[in-house]
């Protein structure tokens, strides 16, 4: 059910905005008595999101010391900072400055979270230190021990399928909207069996994810 959910949500978001919209037009009391609800769903809204966060991983992130202090550090010294010589050319309007304040001061996070659970993002403080020092390197280099000779052979190393996947959104193939680690990888221009060197090369610039079906159609057929 959250997948059709997410798959549809779009679609959902805009039906409810006209349903609400159409409701309060037509009728001046479901208007007001739904006005009440406001404050309740949005709790139950923010209630529901943040139950996407382990809660034993909230544990393991304390102990991540660095990563917390980067996180008091951001938010309580750098980020007032910048606030505070901003509010030399905010207007003079108290109401103005008050909401300009709070939104720059009380950032959001549950967007992030939601965010973050679509895209497949949510991975611990060492994997991503880890891809991050391993990033440049990965890019120039996929395949450590001979990447000019992975080239030219037609099945796709793991950590070049997976920095292809880590610089895309959703399937590149026309009309498909997965996401991209439900994708599968493949060449952009046919690799040649018979003559690898003249085209179609497993390198990252040729690759792009598409749907399984269709990889693994082309494999039966090329291989």
């Amino acid at each position: 059910m959250r997948r059709t959910l997410e798959r549809h949500q779009v679609a959902i978001y805009l039906s409810a905005f006209v349903v609400g919209g159409l409701a309060g037009l037509l009728s001046s009391r479901l208007s007001e008595a739904a006005g009440h609800l406001v404050t309740p769903a949005l709790g139950a809204l923010l209630f529901l999101t943040f139950l996407q966060v382990p809660v034993a991983g909230l544990v393991t992130a304390w102990r991540d010391w660095r990563f917390v202090l980067a996180l008091l550090a951001v938010n309580f010294v750098a980020v007032p900072a910048v606030v505070a010589m901003l509010t030399i050319v905010m207007p003079d309007s108290n109401p103005v400055r008050l909401g300009m304040l709070i939104v720059l001061l009380c950032p959001c996070v549950d967007y992030v979270i939601v965010f973050s659970g679509l895209g497949h993002g949510l991975i611990d403080a060492d994997t991503a230190r880890t891809l991050l020092a391993e990033a440049r390197r990965n890019y120039i280099h996929p395949d450590h021990e001979n990447s000019a000779r992975a080239a030219l052979r037609y099945p796709i190393p793991k950590k070049l399928a997976a920095l292809v996947k880590a610089s895309e959104l959703c399937c590149a193939f026309p009309g498909c909207t997965n996401k991209v680690f439900s994708a599968d990888i493949d060449h952009r221009k046919p690799f040649n069996h018979a003559r690898p060197a003249s085209g179609g090369l497993t390198v990252r610039r040729n690759l792009r994810p598409v749907p399984e079906a269709i990889d693994s159609s082309r494999r039966r057929h090329c291989c």
